[in-house]
């Protein structure tokens, strides 16, 4: 974790092995959790859930990578990876998602183009809703070409 991919470079905030934090904790670059965290946890950077750390509630970051104990919804907009020695129970949003083998995940899952709506919103949707109804305005012009005798191009005809 040297850069944090919010640009501020060697920063990491921590929840030593020792420590428990209660609550919301927003932050800017990474968080990297080797104790325990109840509550909220929404970063714009990188959240590392180490092995042995835990966390329950809700987590919302870029990227989340979990070796540790989460219980509760996470969001990532990019990447969100669970480790060999993860046990994640809730729901998991992302963009795309890595799970290695010996990774123990109970729950809903939601990925893709479903995730990036539930992520930013329902502009992706109001996009595709737009996309659609210009692609059938286009569609249904055509057709109405096709039907008219008058347009159609009739080739090898003789009289």
């Amino acid at each position: 974790m040297a850069h944090s991919s919010s640009g501020t470079p060697n920063q990491v905030n921590m929840i030593a092995a020792d420590a428990t934090f209660e609550g919301t904790l927003r932050a800017s670059s990474d968080v990297r959790i080797s104790g325990r965290l109840d509550g909220t946890l929404d970063v714009e950077g990188r959240v590392v859930v180490a092995e042995g750390g835990t966390v329950e509630g809700e987590i919302t970051a870029a990227n989340i990578d979990v070796a540790g104990t989460v219980e509760g919804e996470m969001v990532a907009s990019e990447l969100l990876v669970l480790r060999a020695s993860a046990v994640v129970e809730g729901q998991l949003q992302s963009e795309r998602l890595v799970i290695e083998e010996g990774a123990v995940f109970r729950g809903e899952c939601i990925m893709g183009a479903q995730a990036r709506k539930a992520v930013h919103g329902d502009n992706t949707q109001q996009s595709a809703k737009t996309d659609a109804s210009s692609k059938e305005k286009s569609e249904s012009a055509g057709s109405r070409k096709a039907k008219d005798p008058a347009k159609q191009n009739v080739k090898g005809a003789t009289s």
